[in-house]
């Protein structure tokens, strides 16, 4: 017959089993070794969930890490040395959140050198690079420390390093000169060194965007955003709100084309609609541009039998014609016959045939 005193012991006993009961395999766990196979002694893990947080963990003195992720789920996995290129691996971590790696070797580091000056031959002392880099999968994850290797000279040379493979974009960004984009780079491991030369950084271009309605009034207290069209910028502005005169300004722009971003300042139907265009800067001097943020269009349509009453039109935002100015559509049950539908924005008429 079994007391109370049985079943506690067996409890306690159960208790003392799940308690010993290992927890080093607990996490995702992995060996690194340098190019000739020698275990690494030093060294950073990062994983980060798709949409989620983020955990670190040490490389120890023979080559193992261990990391213990709090949720299950797909994770992007970065592997950093000093003195080898990081490693990326894509994992799938089970309920468990136990999964081992197969052993990861490194390749040899690349870096990329470059020097600045101002426009009067003067170094840049404390030149500010910011990077991304891509590769197959996507956008590779930065560890909180890669900027610690960078090495900035007195000339104003700087080596940054070392870089994933892939594809990685670079920015000056250094107040008060202008963001300046640089060649991207195409890291194969190929090459160990990339030499930047030197570059001559210009105090930048001022762009100044007029906003209006449709009779050309200034619409004050309205968000404007700028971005570089070309793919995979690390370039980023801070959005732009007008003043009192509708006027919303950039500097420090670098030559090249930008994009303009806003919106209408009320809805077509339920769409609230974008304008998006596209504006050129010189390397210097003031760039002045005008965006129409609210107007109508007219339409009047007709048929081989004559003028169509009660018509229907689909409302789209950028669909109707590609100056990427927004209007908000207008139908009349009853219009003289015409040939041609027109749509007036900004003071310009639009022709299509109906």
């Amino acid at each position: 017959m079994t007391g109370p005193s049985d079943a506690a012991l067996r409890a306690l006993l159960l208790g003392a089993v799940l308690v010993s009961a290992p927890v080093e395999d607990l996490g995702v766990s992995g060996y690194v070794v340098a190019p000739d196979g020698t275990p690494v002694s030093s060294g950073s893990v990062f994983m980060q969930l798709q949409g989620g947080g983020r955990t670190t963990s040490s490389i120890d003195d023979v080559g193992h890490f261990r990391v213990v992720p709090n949720l299950p789920g797909v994770y992007q996995v970065v592997v950093s040395v000093p003195g080898f290129a990081p490693y990326r691996v894509s994992v799938d971590v089970p309920r468990s959140k136990t999964l081992k790696l197969p052993l990861i070797r490194l390749s040899p580091a690349t870096y990329f050198r470059v020097r600045f000056t101002s426009a009067a031959g003067e170094p840049i002392i404390s030149p500010q690079l910011r990077r991304r880099s891509f590769d197959a999968n996507g956008p590779i994850p930065s560890l909180p420390d890669d900027r610690g290797a960078d090495q900035i000279g007195s000339d104003g040379t700087i080596t940054i390093g070392p870089l994933p493979r892939g594809l990685t974009t670079l920015v000056l960004d250094t107040p008060p000169l202008a963001q300046t984009r640089l060649p991207n780079l195409s890291v194969t491991g190929e090459k160990a060194l990339f030499d930047g030369g030197t570059v001559i950084v210009q105090p930048g271009a001022v762009l100044q965007v007029d906003v209006v309605d449709e009779v050309g009034a200034p619409v004050p207290h309205h968000d404007v955003f700028i971005e570089d069209v070309r793919p995979l910028s690390p370039m980023g502005f801070a959005p732009a709100r007008t003043d009192q005169q509708g006027r919303a300004t950039f500097d420090r722009l670098s030559a090249g084309r930008y994009r303009l971003r806003t919106t209408a300042t009320a809805r077509c139907g339920t769409e609230l609609l974008s304008i998006a265009p596209l504006v050129p800067v010189p390397g210097s001097g003031t760039v002045r541009a005008r965006l129409v943020v609210a107007g109508h269009a007219t339409f009047r349509v007709t048929s081989p039998l004559g003028p169509l009453r009660e018509a229907s039109f689909r409302r789209h935002p950028m669909s109707f014609y590609r100056s990427h100015r927004s209007c908000a559509f207008e139908t009349a049950d009853r219009c003289p016959a015409a040939r041609s539908a027109e749509c007036r924005a900004a003071g310009q008429p639009i022709t299509r045939d109906a």
